[in-house]
């Protein structure tokens, strides 16, 4: 075998180690950013608690203690894991849902992508007319409806309902089929928007999404060093024997 030859195969190696393009599932992690102070702003109301993963079994009222609690003038930086359960799960009897993943990165505007995590939202003490009232907003998916992305809430009684949507909107699929999706919110003007009366224009958060690193297992690595180390041991013999 002729040098050349060898550093071609070893060429071929490192294309084996790097894994093709393809679509798939989304994964990962989103971070949800809310702005209480343009929050209460837009809509005299503001995020008073925040309840991760652990909390997608309990009801959320306005005893619900336990969560990550907020001031009006906070900003909230929470992380709401993407769920990989393929169907949604539901608890009808305290009206809580994991919601599925089923977004493939091949035709983005298919399917949704499940979040776990909930807000209780609290009205600004100034906001007497909703004294002692609270609101919450669970069970979240993502999903994009002919461009524009949404997160939607889920409750029992009203189905699905727009919570914020994302403006500004920045997304890519790298190679291995991950998605990577950021932008800023703002109330639509229906859903969560109509119902607390929001200021539409106001830009109240921001999201992002990254995907979970997938890495190769440890026997591929093997395998590709030990390789690339015969073949370079194979180019310093036939180099010294030339």
């Amino acid at each position: 075998m002729k040098i050349n030859d060898l550093i071609k195969s070893s060429v071929v190696v490192c294309g084996l180690l790097s894994p093709s393009a393809h679509a798939s599932l989304v994964t990962g992690t989103a971070t949800l950013s809310i702005n209480n102070s343009a929050f209460d702003a837009a809509t005299g109301w503001y995020a008073e608690q925040f309840f991760g993963a652990g909390f997608n079994n309990t009801a959320i009222s306005g005893s619900s203690t336990g969560g990550t609690v907020y001031g009006t003038t906070d900003t909230l930086s929470d992380q709401l894991t993407v769920n990989t359960n393929s169907a949604n799960i539901n608890n009808t009897s305290i009206n809580r849902r994991v919601e599925a993943t089923t977004l493939d990165t091949g035709n983005l505007q298919v399917g949704q992508i499940g979040l776990s995590g909930a807000f209780l939202l609290d009205p600004d003490p100034t906001n007497t007319a909703y004294a002692g009232s609270y609101l919450t907003a669970y069970d979240f998916r993502v999903v994009d409806n002919s461009g524009q992305w949404f997160i939607q809430s889920y409750d029992k009684y009203f189905g699905y309902t727009d919570f914020l949507q994302l403006v500004n909107v920045t997304q890519s699929v790298d190679a291995n089929g991950n998605l990577s999706l950021s932008g800023s919110l703002e109330f639509t003007s229906d859903g969560w928007g109509s119902l607390l009366g929001a200021n539409t224009s106001t830009i109240v958060g921001a999201f992002s999404l990254s995907p979970a690193a997938v890495p190769l297992p440890a026997s591929v690595w093997m395998f590709g060093a030990s390789l690339l180390g015969f073949v370079a041991a194979r180019v310093r013999g036939m180099a010294q024997s030339a």
